[in-house]
């Protein structure tokens, strides 16, 4: 799984950004890193740009110069301060690996990012670790320093039970975060197959991603065990579907099961939303936040650490509320 999330996923998961920028004094850039040390990702993607202010050009137009945007000489290595193991990340273009970042007033092409992979440089939970950027341009050496947070735990739905949306009662999703998770994301991927009935071909496994709840605050986030429980309100899970798939007579469409998702974020990401409300995505268009905790520079280096709860079974009578109910009957799922 690829965040960042960063974010957060980051932005995973947790906030939106805006794209003004304001001109003043003489031309400068500014280092901006995004960094999330996220668990159990295999492959971990870290963005470097130039942040920039200049009174005599438009801000669009420096924009969409890519060597604007970009350090061509930078280096940014990663330190386990535990074992003062150390990584250099690889300098690679996302748009290449599936990473693309989204249209708007910056170049997207070449969209570079900074990559390791955690074979090479495994991720220890509570160890401690220091991002250093050489930017290239200076002898000075930026740092930031981190936790990785440990793993959430999903306690309901349980072991070996189903999950049932009723269109009264609320649905209750409960689960616990280690000792520095300050935010959660909840999200789950509801999995169908369908086919066309007339060509008689066979069934076709789909899915789609219902982004439940982000950014519930951890109130005391320095507490060994932090314990969450969140409610849906059940019709939401018809409304969803409804909204996200199209009618067709011609489709016919079978239930399989739902994976739930728990994303827990550092207390960084607390701090950085609180102040910026920014999107820490890597396809976003970022601009430079007011919150940083690099030494100097701005933007962010914190971890994530994402569960996963496979192959919930609906209960019976939401399969019922499913196939026959008002909101979803036609949508042609049969049980």
């Amino acid at each position: 799984m690829r965040i960042l999330a960063i974010l957060l996923t980051v932005a995973l998961l947790f906030g939106s950004c805006e794209n003004d920028l304001d001109l003043v004094d003489d031309y400068k850039n500014i280092p901006v890193l995004y960094g999330m040390l996220a668990k159990p990702d295999s492959t971990q993607y870290f963005r470097l740009e130039k942040g920039f202010v200049d009174p005599t050009t438009s801000a669009l137009i420096i924009a969409q110069n890519p060597d604007s945007l970009y350090y061509p000489n930078a280096t940014i290595e990663v330190v386990n301060n535990k074992t003062n193991e150390t990584v250099t990340l690889e300098r690679i273009d996302g748009n290449l690996e599936g990473l693309v970042r989204d249209d708007g007033v910056f170049a997207n092409d070449p969209n570079f990012l900074y990559k390791f992979s955690i074979i090479d440089f495994p991720l220890n939970d509570d160890d401690t670790y220091t991002v250093q950027i050489n930017t290239g341009n200076s002898d000075s050496i930026i740092t930031a320093t981190t936790k990785m947070i440990g793993e959430p735990r999903i306690i309901t739905p349980g072991v070996a039970s189903s999950i049932d949306f009723d269109y009264v009662q609320p649905t209750k999703i409960s689960f616990r975060g280690q000792r520095g998770s300050a935010l959660f994301d909840v999200r789950m991927f509801i999995n169908y197959k369908e086919r066309s009935i007339s060509s008689g071909e066979n069934f076709v496994d789909k899915s789609h991603e219902w982004r439940i709840v982000k950014n519930i605050i951890a109130e005391d986030f320095d507490d060994d065990v932090i314990t969450i429980i969140h409610e849906i309100d059940g019709i939401n899970f018809y409304s969803e579907l409804a909204a996200a798939l199209n009618e067709d007579s011609d489709i016919e469409r079978r239930f399989r099961n739902i994976d739930l998702v728990v994303t827990a974020g550092g207390s960084e990401i607390f701090e950085y939303v609180s102040v910026t409300q920014a999107n820490t995505g890597f396809t976003s268009s970022q601009v430079v936040p007011t919150y940083t905790n690099l030494s100097s520079g701005a933007g962010l280096f914190s971890s994530i650490h994402s569960v996963t709860k496979r192959s919930i079974p609906l209960s019976t009578p939401s399969l019922d509320s499913l196939a026959n109910g008002e909101l979803t009957k036609h949508l042609n799922f049969r049980i």
